[in-house]
């Protein structure tokens, strides 16, 4: 009697040995089933994994891991072990309204154990397909994160009545923390990876250049936009100081003082607003560009971010709108010359306020004319044709389409040319409306032009020929009024020649023009 106490110290030391290693050997598959949850790639092995450890820590023979769907709060499976078609179409999705164990487990939040699904009464409606399926007991851990927010519920299926022991299931509370931080992990780096995936579109997308520079100077992103706009692979472009790779050598010591005095004092004029400089290709040309200049830092380095847009065509239109506001600039002081011109002559000749008001404003109706020709051709110049016929219009109008005759090829006359020309037939007409031609019913008037080649080395011409027949007999005038000082002023303006002959059957006027060299040239 006196050793039976050391007999049974020693059982009992022995037994709490066994207990220790088994344990120990426990918590070492516990690691290993961790070390091997976490060298997983993606989401998908994860899942893999975690079933198949839970399925040996708990001695379960089926199992299946169930992601929360968060918006339409229901489970789905996303792993699974030992069931078959039926048991997954069954359990296709289950919300906080079921009575299974997940379903359970997710509306309360914790763990649910059901140890005999036979004899536990809101199981019911489940047990016809746990029977097809061969299991009697069943536990679901739900899989929360760190902030508390349900991530989904690792299951396990016995096929007899079972309940895991505790220190089974706080080493499956300790697994369900590591497979709830995985679940956590690959969700943020799907993220990232969606987000830089979305952000590497964006700039790679982008119409614009987009360069980024380090602290030093150094090009650390370069886009595909940027790639065409300087010409250089971002292979080649990245690591490079951008100074040396496209801003031209002038300016390139000033973008250095501009960083280093950012980076002494945090003040730069370059940083959140835009500018215009000139930029250089990988060939060597130059041109323009506009600029605008982010900030960003990481990891307490500053980080400058380049969006660079070609504005060759903006300079180019902006320098074609000065050329056009120059241009009409010249017009307009020309066109008010020639009225106040027109104006000082006419009045000189027609002092009588009705007949000055009549002849001023048939010849600001010519030049009206003339503008319209003009302005529909944006004043790159007017059909000779369309000239004439616009000058003859006002006195032969449909009524008398028979006493105008227009013959010639067609030919493009400039802006200045085609505004002198006009008046020069304006007059012509009003004298033919007052005095020749077109007093009488059977009076006609012909404008005909063609082509002549003068001397070797000279120009070609137009030789226009205005002819009045039909009309009164014509006596020379005794005396030259506006028009007829019009017509002779013209010549120099015209670059040619103009000659008028008072005929008896009818006035005659020749004008000589200059040809263009090539075929579809305007003359100027």
């Amino acid at each position: 009697m006196i050793r039976e106490p050391a007999i049974d110290t020693e059982q009992a030391l022995r037994m709490s040995e066994a207990r220790l290693k088994a344990e120990a050997t426990a918590l070492a598959r516990l690691n290993e089933a961790s070390s091997r949850l976490w060298r997983m790639q993606s989401l998908r092995e994860g899942l893999d994994e975690m079933l198949a450890a839970t399925i040996e820590l708990l001695g379960a023979d089926m199992g299946n891991v169930q992601i929360l769907d968060a918006q339409r709060r229901v489970l789905l499976i996303a792993a699974q072990r030992g069931f078959k078609q039926d048991f997954l179409e069954f359990f296709r999705e289950v919300s906080t309204e079921d009575d299974s164990a997940c379903g359970r487990a997710l509306r309360s939040g914790e763990r649910i154990i059901i140890e005999d699904v036979e004899a536990d009464p809101p199981y019911a409606p489940f047990r016809s397909i746990a029977r097809a399926t061969g299991y009697r007991a069943v536990q679901s851990t739900p899989l929360v994160g760190r902030d508390g927010t349900p991530l989904g519920m690792l299951s396990t299926h016995f096929p007899s009545v079972h309940r895991p022991n505790e220190q089974d299931l706080r080493r499956l509370d300790l697994y369900a923390r590591q497979a709830a931080d995985f679940i956590e992990r690959c969700r943020t780096d799907e993220e990232l990876r969606e987000r830089e995936a979305r952000r590497r579109a964006i700039v790679e997308g982008a119409l614009d250049g987009i360069i980024t520079i380090d602290h030093e100077g150094r090009i650390v992103e370069f886009n595909a936009a940027a790639e065409r706009l300087f010409g250089y692979p971002r292979l080649e472009a990245v690591g490079r100081h951008m100074a040396d790779l496209i801003i031209p050598p002038h300016l390139r010591d000033k973008h250095r003082r501009g960083l280093r005095h950012y980076l002494a004092t945090g003040e730069a004029s370059v940083l959140d607003r835009r500018l215009e400089m000139t930029a250089l290709r990988r060939d060597g040309t130059k041109f323009p560009v506009e600029l605008s200049v982010t900030r960003i830092t990481i990891g307490n380095r500053p980080f400058f971010t380049g969006y660079v847009r070609d504005i060759t065509d903006r300079k180019l239109a902006e320098d074609q709108q000065a050329l056009f506001i120059n241009e009409l600039n010249h017009r307009v002081k020309n066109t008010l010359a020639i009225i106040q011109s027109i104006a000082a002559q006419t009045l000189r000749e027609t002092p009588e306020p009705t007949a000055f008001n009549a002849a001023f404003s048939a010849r600001l109706a010519a030049l009206a004319r003339a503008h319209s020709l003009l302005t529909r051709e944006l004043w790159q110049g007017a059909s000779l044709s369309d000239i004439v016929s616009a000058a003859l219009a006002p006195f032969c109008g449909d009524a008398r389409q028979e006493a105008m005759r227009i013959n010639g090829q067609p030919i493009l006359i400039m802006p200045n040319i085609a505004v002198t020309l006009t008046l020069v037939l304006h007059e012509l007409a009003t004298n033919a409306a007052k005095h020749g031609a077109l007093t009488t019913p059977s009076g006609r008037i012909s404008v005909e032009w063609t082509n002549t080649v003068g001397e070797p080395g000279q120009p070609a011409n137009i030789a226009l020929c205005w002819k009045e027949q039909g009309g009164p007999v014509v006596n020379p005038p005794k005396k030259r009024g506006y028009g007829s000082r019009l017509i002779a002023a013209s010549a120099d303006q015209l670059g040619g020649d103009v000659a008028v002959e008072y005929k008896p059957q009818g006035v005659e006027a020749w004008l000589r023009l200059p040809l263009p060299a090539k075929k579809g040239l305007s003359v100027r």
